[in-house]
């Protein structure tokens, strides 16, 4: 919606690069990051919201809220997230010290929680969006490097490079949680029912937690055994039922 006869927004535009954007759904405004600032694009205006001489890993915008965060990483040992408020002179509410490699960055704006990792120590950081304060640092593999956030279910999931795993991390408990995969030989042999529920293909569990799952032979079937007890880093272990 920017005027296209206006060379000044063009040169913006066309031949500022970048490294992410994210667009405020409320608003329309477009943000980038061009290297070590972050450039919000409006309908008419343009407007650098925030510069400095560090390396911005990567940003994230609450609709709801308004605020723009922002990983920001100073050295190995050092790094923070950033507060802007885009609609107040563009002033930084507050600094959040997440640590050295501070890396990705999401929002779960139905619960106002901020997300981030930390490659160096492992963990998840859980921001507070009301005090922006850190409520948890939660483990997850070896080198978190991306993170993604499933709002209806309040699940967060971060992706570990070196450990080649996946931690899924349960928003509201904050625990980290593993996934079953129940097998049943012959699948017409029966079925698998855990602390009273039946289970599909696979369930998910909290970590720490005791579970309970029998067996519920068919008619004509009788349990024979289990098989398959490897837990694996990426929080995943495959049971199979088997029925003779």
């Amino acid at each position: 919606r920017l005027d296209p006869n206006d060379e000044q927004k063009k040169l913006i535009t066309s031949n500022l690069s970048f490294n992410n954007f994210a667009i405020d759904p409320i608003t329309s405004d477009f943000y980038i990051q061009n290297d070590s600032r972050i450039v919000k694009i409006g309908s008419y205006d343009y407007d650098v919201i925030y510069e400095n001489n560090q390396n911005i890993y990567n940003f994230a915008i609450n609709p709801v809220t308004g605020l723009v965060y922002i990983a920001v990483i100073y050295s190995i040992n050092n790094g923070s997230t950033y507060v802007v408020d885009p609609y107040s002179n563009n002033s930084v509410i507050t600094t959040i010290k997440t640590g050295g490699y501070t890396g990705d960055i999401a929002i779960n704006t139905k619960t106002n929680t901020i997300y981030t990792i930390n490659s160096l120590v492992d963990r998840l950081f859980v921001i507070n969006g009301n005090t922006h304060t850190i409520d948890e640092r939660v483990p997850v593999g070896r080198a978190p490097r991306v993170l993604d956030i499933d709002e209806s279910s309040n699940m967060i999931y971060v992706g570990n490079p070196i450990s080649e795993t996946l931690s899924i991390v349960d928003g509201g408990t904050r625990n980290l949680s593993f996934v079953v995969n129940f097998q049943i030989n012959p699948v017409e042999g029966g079925s698998v029912i855990c602390d009273g529920i039946k289970t599909e293909n696979y369930s998910r569990f909290d970590s720490g937690n005791s579970i309970e799952c029998r067996v519920n032979p068919n008619q004509g079937f009788v349990f024979s055994s289990w098989s398959g007890d490897f837990v694996s880093e990426a929080n995943r272990n495959t049971d199979v039922a088997v029925f003779d």
